[in-house]
């Protein structure tokens, strides 16, 4: 079979959520990312691509003070809508595919320092390359924190690192910003 049998193949759905949970409320809709999250298969790049969208016209005339806030506002939002869709599910939800407001706060933190679509760019690609690949200590926080908080962090700890990095090939002019 070649690549693109492979790609033809390839069967686009969407996730069930867990009863009694419906898409449209908002703590739900905050969850998948307004629907991104909720196509599969790679429901986390679906999310990834619809913030990164956002981020270039929304987060990138803002100052770098703004953009912390917004993430930190972010972070919080998210683990706040995560923890009642936890709580209203009849059955454990964990770190489900079709959640990716984590996605989101991780590329908004991986974008900090992007001031061009380029840069919006490689800080999705950075952020993306941590959050499948999961060196420590972002694997160790996926095994081991749990709850909203486990969902959220692990992310937030790839968008920290994809931002480090983005921020030293900046600074050494590998990277405009």
């Amino acid at each position: 079979m070649s690549p693109s049998d492979s790609v033809h193949n390839m069967k686009f759905a969407l996730h069930h959520l867990p009863e009694p949970i419906r898409w449209f409320i908002p703590q739900a809709l905050i969850c998948h990312g307004f629907g991104s999250g909720l196509i599969r298969p790679a429901s986390g790049t679906w999310g990834s691509l619809l913030a990164f969208l956002l981020l270039i016209v929304v987060f990138e005339p803002l100052t770098l003070a703004l953009r912390i806030m917004s993430a930190f506002i972010l972070y919080w939002v998210g683990y706040a809508s995560i923890k009642y869709i936890t709580q209203k599910a009849k059955e454990p939800i964990g770190d489900a595919s079709w959640i990716v407001i984590d996605e989101w706060a991780g590329l908004m933190i991986a974008s900090l320092l992007c001031n061009s679509v380029s840069g919006f760019f490689v800080a999705f690609l950075l952020f993306r390359l941590f959050d499948i690949w999961k060196p420590w200590p972002i694997s160790w926080i996926d095994k081991t924190v749990h709850g909203p908080h486990g969902v959220m962090l692990d992310d937030v700890v790839a968008g920290i690192i994809a931002l480090a990095i983005f921020g030293l090939l900046s600074y050494v002019r590998i990277l405009p910003i």
